[in-house]
C-alpha cells in the first residue's frame, strides 16, 4: 500500500486511506478510533461493503427513530431485546414487523453511509488496516464507488481549517491525473466541482483557482480538496503535462450515467488474448501519440473496474473481466505511448508476422504436396497396388493431418491387407469424427465391417449414413432398397 497500515488520521486523512486500499484491491477491516469512538469499515477487494460503530447515534434504531419511521415505544422494545438476545437490531425490528424487509435494506445502507460520513470530519484519531478475509458474510452491503463515498463525505465537512490543513500549499499547481484508475471512477461530480475542474489547466495555482472561481473561498477549497482526494488532480511536480495533453485527458471527465453493455464486456474479454496492442486500442500502427492517448482514455473509461457498480446484479465474473480488460488496455497503452517500448514491440510484431507468413506458406506447400500424394494413392488403388496406395496416403496424412478424405481412403486401402482391418477401422472413424455428415466415410467403414463379417454393424452404419444422404444409391442398394449389390463392384475395381 502507498500508506502505512497503521498511522495518525491527521497525517493520512480518510480519503487517502480508502483510496490507497482501493488501488491495491485489498480485503480487510479498517479500524478507526477517536477517543472513545470506534468504527470499523469492512472492505472487500478495495470496496467498502459494510460498517460498524460503537456510537449510540450510529445504531439502526436511532436512525429509524430520527427519521420518524419507528416510534419511541418500538425503539425501546428493540433496544431491550437487543440487550437480552444479542440479535442485531435490524433482525429484531423485522421480526416484530416494525419495518418491512425492503425498508430494512434501505435503512441499513443509509446506516452504513452515515457511519462512514462522520469520520471525514474527524480532526484527530488513529487508523489501522487489518489485512485478511472478512469474518462474516454480510447479507446487506453497500454498493457505491469509493469515489462517490469520498465526495459525499467531503461535502459534509464544514471546517475550513481542516480543509486547508489537508490541502497542498496554496501556491501548488494542480494538473489532471494521468491514471484512469483514478479519473474514471464511477463518480458523480456536481456542477460546482466540474466548474473547478475546468480551471485546472496546469498553470493556475490553487489560490488562482479560488480567485477566478465565482464560488465562496471555502466552497472552492472544498471542491479542490474533493478533486485531489478522488484522484482527479495531483500536484504538477508529480507529473508535468503539456496543455495539449491535459485537454485530451480532460475530455472524458464528466458525470457518467451511461448504461453498462454486459454483452460488449463478454465479447471484448473473449478477444482479450487474440488481439495485439494496436487491435486492443482499436488504432492503426501509424497512429499518432494523440490518437493513441484518445483511444486509451475512451477505452479506459468504458472498461473501468468501477463500472460493475452500475449493474443491479453485478457478478464477480463481470468485475474480474472488467479488471482484466482494464489491465490489458493499460498494458497496451504503456507500450505504445513509450517510444522505445513501441519500437521494440513493432520489431517483435514484424518478426511474428514473418514467422506466421512462413508458417502459412509451409502449410500451403504441404497441402499441395499432400494432394499430389493422394492422387498417387488413388492411382495405385485403381491398379490394385494397395501397399503402394497406403504408403502414398500415409504421406498425404502426415502433410495434411486434418483432411478427413485422406484418412478415409487410407482406411480403404488398408482394408485390402491382411491383419490391418483394425488400423483401417480407426482411420475411417477419425474421418467420420472430422466430417460426421460425409456419407463416403461411413460407406468405407461399412466396407471394412463387411469384410470382417460384421454384417449387423455394417448395416447399422449405413442406416446412420442414410440420415445424412437419403438419396445415396450405394447405401440404398446395400440396404436392399434397390436392386443389385454395389459393394462387390465398388470394391473390386476401387474406381471413384
Amino acid at each position: 500500500m502507498n500508506i502505512p497500515l497503521k498511522e495518525n488520521i491527521r497525517k493520512f486523512p480518510l480519503p487517502y486511506i480508502i483510496n490507497s486500499i482501493r488501488e491495491e484491491n485489498a480485503t480487510g477491516i479498517l479500524c478507526l478510533t477517536n477517543q472513545n469512538i470506534e468504527k470499523k469499515l469492512f472492505i472487500k477487494d478495495g470496496y467498502i461493503i459494510f460498517a460498524k460503530s460503537n456510537r449510540d447515534e450510529d445504531r439502526l434504531g436511532d436512525l429509524l427513530l430520527k427519521s420518524g419511521r419507528i416510534n419511541k415505544e418500538q425503539y425501546d422494545t428493540s433496544a431491550r431485546l437487543l440487550k437480552e438476545t444479542g440479535k442485531r437490531q435490524g433482525q429484531i425490528l423485522l421480526e416484530k414487523q416494525f419495518i418491512s424487509a425492503k425498508e430494512l435494506l434501505i435503512f441499513v445502507k443509509e446506516q452504513i453511509k452515515e457511519i462512514i460520513m462522520e469520520i471525514f470530519s474527524w480532526e484527530k484519531g488513529e487508523y489501522e488496516f487489518i489485512l485478511g478475509e472478512l469474518p462474516m458474510e454480510e447479507v446487506i452491503t453497500l454498493d457505491i464507488s469509493t469515489g462517490n463515498i469520498i465526495i459525499e463525505g467531503i461535502k459534509k465537512i464544514n471546517n475550513l481549517t481542516l480543509i486547508r490543513a489537508w490541502l497542498p500549499p496554496v501556491d501548488s499547481i494542480p494538473v489532471l491525473s494521468s491514471n484512469p484508475l483514478n479519473i474514471f471512477q464511477d463518480v458523480k461530480l456536481d456542477s460546482d466541482a466540474e466548474k473547478i475542474l475546468l480551471l485546472v489547466n496546469g498553470k493556475n495555482r490553487i489560490k488562482d483557482i479560488c480567485n477566478i472561481s465565482s464560488q465562496p473561498e471555502f466552497d472552492a477549497l472544498k471542491n479542490i480538496y474533493l478533486l485531489y482526494s478522488t484522484g482527479f488532480i495531483l500536484n504538477k511536480k508529480e507529473g508535468v503535462k503539456t496543455q495539449k495533453e491535459e485537454v485530451i485527458e480532460q475530455e472524458p471527465i464528466k458525470t457518467s450515467d451511461e448504461s453498462v453493455d454486459v454483452e460488449k464486456i463478454h465479447k471484448a474479454f473473449s478477444l482479450l488474448h487474440e488481439q495485439n496492442n494496436y487491435e486492443m486500442l482499436g488504432i492503426k500502427e501509424n497512429a499518432t501519440e494523440i490518437e493513441t492517448k484518445k483511444a486509451y482514455f475512451r477505452l479506459a473509461k468504458e472498461y473501468h473496474p468501477d463500472r460493475h457498480l452500475n449493474l443491479k446484479e453485478a457478478s464477480l465474473d463481470i468485475k474480474n473481466k472488467l479488471e482484466a480488460l482494464f489491465a490489458r488496455i493499460t498494458e497496451a497503452y504503456n507500450i505504445l505511448i513509450d517510444e522505445e517500448k513501441k519500437r521494440e514491440y513493432d520489431t517483435s510484431l514484424a518478426a511474428r508476422f514473418i514467422k506466421h507468413k512462413e508458417k502459412e506458406e509451409t502449410r500451403e506447400d504441404n497441402i499441395n504436396k499432400a494432394k499430389a500424394q493422394f492422387i498417387i494413392g488413388k492411382k495405385n488403388m485403381d491398379k490394385g497396388n494397395f501397399w503402394g496406395a497406403a504408403d502414398a496416403l500415409r504421406w498425404a496424412i502426415r502433410l495434411d493431418p486434418n483432411n478427413a478424405k485422406y484418412l478415409s481412403y487410407f482406411g480403404k486401402a488398408l482394408s485390402h491387407m491382411p491383419r490391418r482391418l483394425h488400423e483401417a477401422e480407426e482411420s475411417c472413424k477419425k474421418a467420420i469424427k472430422m466430417e460426421p455428415t460425409n456419407s463416403e466415410h461411413y460407406i468405407n467403414l461399412a466396407m471394412i465391417y463387411k469384410k470382417a463379417g460384421l454384417e449387423a454393424k455394417s448395416k447399422a452404419l449405413l442406416e446412420e449414413a442414410l440420415k445424412w444422404d437419403p438419396e445415396n444409391e450405394i447405401i440404398l442398394t446395400e440396404l436392399g432398397r434397390k436392386k443389385g449389390g454395389f459393394f462387390k463392384s465398388l470394391f473390386s475395381s476401387d474406381k471413384e
